[in-house]
């Protein structure tokens, strides 16, 4: 049998700290360091990764907290599939599926490979502080590309493509803010009404472009890469509005801005064509002119 990996080793002990916490019982480092033929570092790497599910008694164990014990179940799985966006992914959601799921660490008979993410953990302060203002409702104050923002009234953290952005009104208007780019964060004392349109609108979106207002963008897609369009979409709202003789396809998207489709369009070159509106075809030859040009 094949050594295993570091990865798996991680989440072997991960599994087993689980099913221990689970079942009630106090966790000592030294003694799962002894367990798991790991040093102490190790285990408590091990263990911060569950940070959020733990309480430290005076003792140092490490116990579930009571909120989570003995609790755990598929149905947690499935909430949590869906909380992280990637419920369409699974083929079943039933409590067998998951249990392959989690027997993977041996068979691998499955592999999940992702896109790059962000680190996250130089923003853990602020999506602390954001959390609670968002649940509390309270005004926030800080600096955002060298400029004060004053007045924000935070709505959503919300993870789009590896990276965390707070959506949030500023004078009204629904944006959205980059959380490694916000500095000198102030939770106020000023509460705030939350209005459900706005939250309706950042539910409903399925990118981090919040805009009641969209310009709709008809693209002509060449048979060559309409496999990849009909298998899953790939432009904001997309729809595939018909089928061409040829084998290719007319799409429409919806979008906020130029800037959501635009570089999409470029990626797909020269496969798709834009039909309309007019001027995002002139800047798409544009951009390219002068990137010849150079």
């Amino acid at each position: 049998m094949a050594e295993k990996t570091k990865s798996e080793k991680v989440a072997d002990r991960i599994t087993q700290i689980l099913i221990k916490l689970n079942n009630g019982d106090k966790l000592y480092i030294d003694r799962l360091a002894k367990e798991f033929g790991a040093n102490e570092r190790t285990i408590r790497r091990d263990l911060d990764r569950l940070g959020l599910i733990l309480d430290i008694q005076e003792d140092g164990a490490r116990v579930m907290s009571a909120n989570y014990l003995g609790n755990f179940n598929g149905k947690d799985l499935r909430q949590f599939s869906d909380f992280m966006g990637v419920k369409d992914l699974f083929p079943s959601m039933d409590d067998s599926f998951f249990r392959a799921m989690l027997t993977t660490i041996s068979n691998n008979a499955y592999m999940i490979k992702g896109h790059s993410h962000v680190d996250a953990k130089k923003s853990q302060p602020e999506m602390a502080a954001l959390e609670k203002a968002i649940k509390n409702n309270q005004v926030v104050q800080f600096t955002y590309n060298n400029k004060e923002r004053s007045s924000i009234k935070p709505y959503k953290l919300v993870s789009y493509k590896g990276a965390w952005y707070l959506a949030a009104t500023e004078n009204s208007e629904l944006k959205t803010y980059s959380l490694e780019k916000i500095g000198c964060l102030r939770v106020t004392e000023e509460a705030f009404t939350a209005c459900s349109e706005i939250e309706r609108t950042i539910k409903g979106e399925d990118s981090i472009w919040f805009s009641q207002e969209k310009k709709q963008v008809t693209l002509h897609i060449s048979k060559d890469v309409a496999y990849y369009f009909k298998r899953r979409q790939l432009l904001p709202n997309q729809e595939i509005t018909q089928e061409t003789q040829d084998g290719g396809l007319i799409v429409s998207s919806l979008v906020s801005d130029a800037s959501q489709i635009i570089p999409l369009i470029k990626y797909w070159l020269p496969h798709v064509e834009v039909i309309s509106p007019i001027e995002y075809k002139e800047q798409v030859l544009t951009d390219i002119k002068h990137y010849l040009e150079k």
